[in-house]
């Protein structure tokens, strides 16, 4: 006879890691932000994306932060140190003032101030 049980299981425990993913990925957008904010003296940090619903967020997911008021020339600089701070997980970094304007939008009004 099959057990059927352990299939019962599985999404669970898959619930749970993606779960858990997404508290890590919110813990490092913070601490993302607290660098931006003290070293590159940006006015606003904006975390967006699927990483702010637990529906939306898997495995694959990345973290979405949106930045106002970063020097143009420091972009890079900022986005490689912040890139290379976590393993494991990525990060779309976007300044607000290059977006679309339907985009801009939507990161205003659906993402969250860090």
């Amino acid at each position: 006879m099959v057990d059927k049980y352990p299939l019962l299981y599985k999404p669970k425990k898959s619930r749970e890691k993606v779960e858990e993913k997404r508290q890590l990925a919110l813990f490092k957008a913070k601490k993302i932000a607290e660098l931006l904010y003290r070293k590159y003296n940006v006015k606003k940090v904006i975390l967006f994306g699927s990483v702010l619903k637990s529906e939306d967020f898997s495995l694959e997911s990345d973290i979405d932060i949106a930045v106002d008021g970063l020097k143009e020339e420091l972009f890079f600089k900022a986005y490689g140190e912040i890139s290379s701070l976590y393993k494991g997980i990525s990060v779309d970094f976007i300044d607000v003032k290059d977006c679309r304007e339907s985009i801009k939008e939507s990161i205003l009004n659906n993402g969250v101030k860090l």
